[in-house]
């Protein structure tokens, strides 16, 4: 659909100097990992599928490098009148779209501008029995959740990671 190609289009942030080139070679080096774990997915897959198309994710996707990259910001939550329930989520629980969705270590700023260091990433999942985890990863590290295209792609036996952005109570709301 030519209208959502454009929709599609990245945009590259002019305020932070070689914004682009340092997200490329991020991408370059996430994708490698990502890709590997599709032969592990196929070993797992051809044990509980009789019939299994052999090296189905392997053949399917090893050759793809479209990937849909965000960079996601959340405004502080100070700014909203949020009910009590509500009021440490900067995200409702979801899945996303592909067959994986990477996370990065966050970056938290001051209204200044200034980066604060929480020292946690603010990252909650749901296994498959619905038990909540944080997942806590150093800034050099990254996080890979199975998404909606797993889940269909992979006839259910692999679900899409329910996950939610959520401060700590103790943490400044600003």
């Amino acid at each position: 659909d030519p209208e959502f190609e454009k929709e599609s289009c990245n945009i590259w942030p002019s305020t932070i100097e070689n914004f682009q080139e340092y997200i490329l070679k991020l991408n370059e080096c996430l994708v490698p990992p990502i890709l590997g774990l599709l032969k592990y997915l196929d070993k797992y897959l051809a044990g509980n599928i009789k019939n299994y198309q052999k090296d189905k994710f392997v053949k399917s996707f090893s050759g793809s490098y479209q990937n849909a990259n965000r960079l996601i910001t959340y405004t502080p939550l100070d700014e909203f009148d949020l009910q009590e329930e509500d009021r440490y989520n900067w995200d409702n629980w979801h899945t996303d779209f592909g067959l994986f969705a990477t996370a990065l270590h966050p970056i938290y700023l001051t209204k200044e501008g200034e980066i604060f260091n929480l020292g946690a990433t603010c990252l909650y999942i749901r296994d498959r029995y619905g038990n909540e985890h944080e997942l806590n990863f150093a800034e050099d590290e990254f996080a890979i959740t199975t998404s909606d295209a797993m889940f269909i792609e992979s006839a259910g036996y692999i679900p899409a990671t329910p996950h939610t952005i959520k401060k700590k109570k103790e943490m400044p709301r600003n």
